[in-house]
């Protein structure tokens, strides 16, 4: 099967000129000898204050995990596309377990 798409470039109001683009700040990584450091003086690891039970952030912010798929050559960010692009939809079988669709519950299953 295939699915066709077409991708229309968004709406952009022309009466307001104000409009800027969003800034994201860079994410963070911190190495292995940095997570050591602030774990020795005790502190967090997102805003640098002092660490213990009930700890929350002074900011907040919004974390994001990538599971990417490496497999996945064909995945690029696309502009704006005039032509349908066509899509090849994989057929992929759930699996249910007969332990699911009856409830049974026991000390070792996740809720």
């Amino acid at each position: 099967e295939k699915i066709l798409c077409s991708r229309r470039p968004p709406f952009i109001n022309t009466r307001d000129r104000s409009i800027s683009s969003p800034s994201f700040a860079r994410p963070i990584r911190l190495t292995p000898q940095q997570m050591e450091e602030k774990r020795a003086k005790g502190l967090c690891f997102n805003c640098d204050r002092k660490y213990g039970p009930g700890h929350k952030c002074a900011e907040k912010k919004l974390f994001y995990i990538d599971g990417g798929n490496e497999d996945d050559e064909e995945a690029e960010i696309i502009g704006e596309a005039e032509e349908p692009v066509e899509y090849e939809v994989e057929d992929h079988q759930p699996i249910i377990s007969c332990h699911t669709l009856s409830g049974i519950s026991t000390p070792q299953t996740l809720k």
